[in-house]
């Protein structure tokens, strides 16, 4: 909250009086005067040359408070301006003209209509008329308190007009205007006036000593407003129903297109310079703007953006602001466009776990030049105790290659980078863990996407669509469901007896085999239900074997070619260079907003990192090493399949590991036992695993291994009595069941049917059996444990959102899935699309 303005010209004066000018630019031509007198408006003069001609009778008598006030501010502005190189403004003197001959004096008039609450500059006559409203010389309003520094905002006009090449373009009579605008705004107005406005904000600041920001965060005496999901350079006024949506909404703000943009050029200033109230660069950048030649047109969006990229460069900027407005607009829709009423249209989004949104920006409602979109993105996570991260994935991208580059995605105050394969789409993962949820349950993403080009003029009406995943993957009822049938092997001639359990769901076996088979006894004829709803069921004798997940089950999987995997290979190292100089990048602008010692020293560091970087880039072999490595994957002739499934058994929660390996690349198929592996964890041994892992990590942590030659018995006793304390709270099953290997011709090996495999689905159905028990190696005698048979059957139904060109190797393996999580690797999606590689 600031303090309030007060109004009375004794502290007004005062508080200039004292304050302090800093100079952070050398002025090009001194003014030929800083000095300023006011008189009355003159009265409508007979011939157009009277009009320069101030009247005889100039008293002023009631309005020389108001004259007084006018004058503190323009002297002092003018100094303020001149400090920082500005021109001096075209502005008639006290004589009647442009030119000054020695002693003169800059005049400005008041306006006898004391009623009219504004002020105004034409820039033809060098004219400034000051307003003589009773609000100026004791302000009550939040208007009344701004307007006390309108002087400062016209005397800026006069600075841009002083510029023959802008004057020539800003005030042609053919400017096009905007009807949806209020009368008299044009195509500069968004310049013209939001940087006027701009400036006269800093000014009251830098005077003031005290931040006012933007209205809309609270108290506030800026009442200037517009919406940001139109064209920067050419916005609109919202429908009068959003103009605030209540009569107190409508005299909080004043809805007006020009002087709403006052808070981009506010943003940019603190972004080029510094927040600090009293860095003129903050003002100064905008000379590099209004001093260019050559051609102005339309909305002089061109010059713009060639202004703020040679005031980036002049300026020191930091170097992601450096690319003009397609860094620069960015940047400011992440750091100051953060709440909904910047926005006339945001759309609030709900989803659950697991949930997909997908929404298409179509040519009809295509998104605008410099305009963004926004959404409020809330994901409610489901109750109880979940060890596994939640993964939200968003994901942009846009059938027109050509507004590829031109779409930033910005997820809260970050901007995402864009992916260094344009093959790729547009994309971010975020991992949600516990800790991250609000008091409901839930977290809130405000995701915006923002349209400019990296050369602004060029950027078009950009289509696209967002996606946002929540976990990514589902179970989905085929529309046409064909599960396949295993057809029984060739017979075999086991030469052991063997009993066999009851049968499950799902596997039928032949009369025969339902009882304990003789030695020359066929395998089984396996059978699949033609029924497969979403989801996945692996059924099997105990819990070691049985899992089950419906429709909403959390389900991950990865096909990775030989091709998709060296692709991945071969993108990981740009980008992941790509991901440093994000985070140095991020790192620097967190430190811009706290202090320049802080900067300084960040600055300090990212120059000895990169030097480091780049000595270790061109002193090692990575790159070669990398591209060697591609060659070799790609002359592979084998494809993968990773899944990983989470359900529920008998014991509670579990886990599910399929991996298949398929001869040339993914399709339908009977996979053979051999190239199939299923591993089903239930939670309660993946927890004892862990644990047991961790006690025997610690334990070697601490073993020095180098004395395991020098040990005796006694030490190696102790050794192994550690080890086996280490593994005492691991609990396996006593008996517990063996898959048949194909090598094992006493039972069916199986095979996996894989009906569809593909980015977007994966199908498939499998049958195995499992014993466990002795053989009888002696005939005539029993072994103690007689060898028991029984069978494993599952299917897998589930679909994916996912983009085909997307291949997520690196997704998957940094998807945890809970304690004990075979195929885990932390710190993989560094090397991901906005991957953070220095950075927690």
């Amino acid at each position: 909250m600031i303090k309030t303005l007060r109004g009375a010209l004794p502290s007004f004066v005062l508080v200039i009086c004292l304050a302090t000018i800093a100079s952070s630019a050398a002025a090009q031509t001194p003014w030929p005067t800083t000095s300023w007198t006011i008189q009355k408006e003159p009265l409508p003069p007979r011939v157009p040359r009277q009009l320069l001609q101030p009247p005889k009778d100039d008293a002023l008598g009631s309005l020389q408070p108001y004259a007084d006030k006018h004058q503190w501010v323009l002297e002092d502005a003018s100094v303020w301006f001149e400090s920082m190189g500005f021109r001096a403004p075209r502005q008639r003197n006290d004589q009647g003209r442009f030119g000054f001959l020695g002693g003169e004096k800059y005049l400005a008039y008041l306006n006898r209509d004391r009623d009219y609450l504004g002020s105004y500059y034409a820039a033809g006559s060098g004219t400034m008329v000051l307003s003589s409203h009773p609000g100026f010389l004791s302000p009550t309003t939040e208007n009344d308190r701004v307007l006390q520094a309108a002087a400062a905002h016209e005397l800026f006009h006069g600075i841009q007009a002083a510029n023959p090449a802008y004057r020539a373009y800003a005030y042609r009579k053919d400017l096009p205007g905007s009807t949806r605008c209020d009368v008299g705004e044009r195509a500069d107005g968004w310049l013209t006036d939001g940087t006027a406005a701009a400036v006269q904000i800093m000014y009251l600041e830098s005077r003031y000593s005290q931040y006012f920001d933007h209205g809309v965060y609270g108290p506030s005496d800026v009442r200037w407003m517009r919406h940001f999901d139109q064209p920067l350079d050419w916005p609109r006024l919202p429908k009068p129903e959003k103009q605030g949506g209540s009569p107190v909404d409508h005299v909080r703000f004043a809805w007006q297109c020009e002087y709403g943009t006052w808070y981009f050029w506010y943003a940019v200033g603190n972004m080029l310079a510094s927040s600090d109230l009293h860095d003129t660069r903050r003002v100064s950048y905008l000379r590099h703007i209004f001093e260019r030649n050559g051609p102005w047109e339309d909305t002089g969006l061109d010059r713009v953006d060639a202004g703020l990229k040679q005031a980036a460069k002049l300026l020191g900027s930091l170097r992601p602001y450096q690319n003009g407005l397609y860094s620069l607009y960015p940047q400011f829709v992440a750091q100051y466009l953060d709440i909904d009423e910047f926005f006339e249209n945001v759309q609030h989004v709900t989803m659950e776990v697991p949930s997909v949104y997908q929404t298409e920006i179509a040519i009809e409602d295509a998104l605008e030049p410099l305009a963004t979109m926004a959404w409020r993105v809330r994901v409610q996570m489901p109750t109880g105790p979940s060890q596994a991260p939640t993964t939200v994935r968003f994901v942009l991208d846009t059938p027109n290659p050509q507004t590829k580059e031109a779409l930033h995605l910005i997820i809260d105050d970050k901007i995402v980078a864009h992916p260094v394969d344009a093959s790729v789409p547009h994309s971010q993962l975020r991992r949600v863990h516990s800790h991250l949820l609000d008091e409901n349950g839930g977290i809130e993403f405000f995701v915006r996407v923002a349209n400019v080009a990296r050369h602004a003029i060029q950027t078009t009406d950009a289509t696209f669509t967002l996606k946002v995943e929540v976990e990514g993957f589902y179970g989905e009822a085929p529309e046409d469901p064909k599960p396949p049938l295993i057809s029984p092997r060739e017979p075999s001639s086991p030469s052991d007896s063997r009993t066999h359990t009851s049968h499950r769901p799902g596997m039928s076996l032949n009369q025969s085999e339902r009882e304990t088979p003789a030695e020359d006894s066929p395998d089984p004829t396996i059978e699949v239900p033609l029924a497969v709803p979403p989801g996945f069921l692996i059924s099997g004798p105990d819990d070691e074997w049985n899992c089950e997940g419906g429709d909403s089950a959390r389900a991950t999987y990865s096909i990775v070619t030989p091709n998709g995997l060296a692709d991945q290979l071969e993108r990981m190292l740009p980008q992941s260079l790509q991901n440093i100089e994000s985070d140095l990048d991020q790192a620097e602008i967190e430190a811009h907003g706290r202090n320049a010692t802080e900067l300084e020293a960040v600055q300090r560091q990212r120059e000895g990192f990169e030097d480091e970087l780049a000595r270790a880039m061109a002193t090692s072999n990575v790159q070669h090493d990398v591209a060697r490595a591609a060659r070799e994957i790609r002359a592979q002739e084998h494809s993968q399949v990773l899944i990983k499934l989470h359900g529920r058994n008998g014991a509670g929660d579990c886990d599910v590991m399929l991996i298949l390996t398929l001869p040339g690349a993914p399709a339908p198929q009977r996979v053979p036992a051999d190239n199939f592996r299923v591993t089903v964890t239930s939670a309660a041994v993946a927890d004892a695993m862990a644990t047991a892992m961790d006690t025997g990590l610690s334990f070697i942590e601490k073993f020095d291994f180098t004395k395991l030659e020098t040990m005796d018995l006694q030490q190696m006793e102790l050794m192994a009595e550690q080890l086996e304390n280490a593994m005492a709270n691991v609990e396996m099953p006593s008996h517990p069941w063996s898959r048949c290997e194909s090598s094992n011709p006493d039972c069916e090996a199986g095979s996996f049917e894989l009906g569809e495999v593909s980015e977007q689905r994966l199908f498939g159905s499998f049958a195995f059996q499992v014993y466990r028990g002795d053989l009888q190696l002696v005939r005539g005698s029993p072994p103690e444990h007689p060898r028991e048979y029984d069978e494993v059957t599952g299917f897998v139904n589930i679909t994916s959102t996912k983009d085909d060109g997307d291949n997520n190797l690196l997704d998957f393996l940094s998807r945890f899935g809970g304690a004990g999580d075979l195929l885990h690797v932390p710190g993989l999606e560094a090397f991901l699309q906005g991957g953070s590689m220095l950075r927690d």
